[in-house]
């Protein structure tokens, strides 16, 4: 059920979903959903995803993909995070606070973005074949709004960094959207950029991590996206997986 027409051309703000990745899905005319009360999302690996009335932006976006090499689908996610930390690093500079609370913000591979350490905002990416062998794809973000009981003791919300309420939920939609845009021109315009800019907005190199059983120290992205992991025996690209923050260095 949709509330009175948002202000994003081709979008629809729903006033509750069960998902907004299957509800757009399911509409195939709309560029993009979000709401603020979703509770049966997903995120990456089937977590289920639960956002409370008033807790979460949950937006999903239909990219275009004509002109896009598949091979460059997996970097939608990293675009996707380029774009959250846009839009957070933007709003908390509206809000006052210095370079050092900004730099705060920072990307986790291969889809988190984090605010002194806890989560503020995941990405989800689906790809589905859309027939004669097209595919088409769907980019959810969750961006936590509000404090709530409901959410994770390691997530963090956007009031809590900025240290006042969130924008009204249109404008939020409209500027993450203008971001997602952004960024996905910048995936086409350059891969390579695309992944510079990712870097800047990630966690410190050297950072402790783990992914799928390896332990390390973060040391950016490979030629094709993937985490790069310094180990005891060498460097490692890690292509899928997970990765885990094993301890904080300082924001740089």
């Amino acid at each position: 059920m949709s509330a009175p027409p948002a202000p994003l051309a081709g979008w629809s703000r729903l006033d509750a979903c069960a998902s907004t990745q299957d509800a757009l899905w399911a509409r195939p005319e709309l560029l993009g959903v979000y709401t603020d009360s979703q509770w049966a999302g997903r995120g990456r690996l089937g977590r289920a995803w639960a956002a409370p009335a008033g807790a979460c932006l949950c937006l999903s976006w239909r990219p275009p993909l004509a002109g896009l090499a598949p091979a460059l689908l997996p970097r939608l996610s990293l675009a996707a995070g380029v774009a959250v930390a846009r839009l957070a690093r933007g709003l908390l500079a509206g809000a006052g606070a210095g370079e050092g609370a900004r730099a705060e913000l920072a990307l986790k591979w291969p889809n988190d973005a984090l605010w002194r350490g806890r989560k503020l905002a995941g990405v989800l990416c689906e790809a589905r074949a859309a027939g004669e062998g097209a595919l088409a794809a769907v980019v959810g973000v969750g961006l936590n709004l509000t404090p709530h009981p409901a959410l994770p003791a390691a997530a963090v919300s956007l009031q809590e960094a900025l240290g006042a309420p969130p924008p009204p939920l249109d404008a939020l939609a409209a500027a993450l959207a203008a971001e997602l845009e952004g960024a996905l021109a910048l995936l086409r315009a350059s891969p390579a950029a695309l992944g510079d800019v990712w870097g800047a907005h990630a966690l410190p190199l050297g950072t402790p991590m783990r992914c799928m059983g390896v332990a390390g120290r973060f040391a950016g992205l490979g030629e094709e996206g993937g985490l790069l992991l310094d180990t005891d025996a060498g460097r490692v690209t890690m292509e899928s997986g997970e990765a885990e923050v094993l301890a904080r260095l300082p924001a740089p």
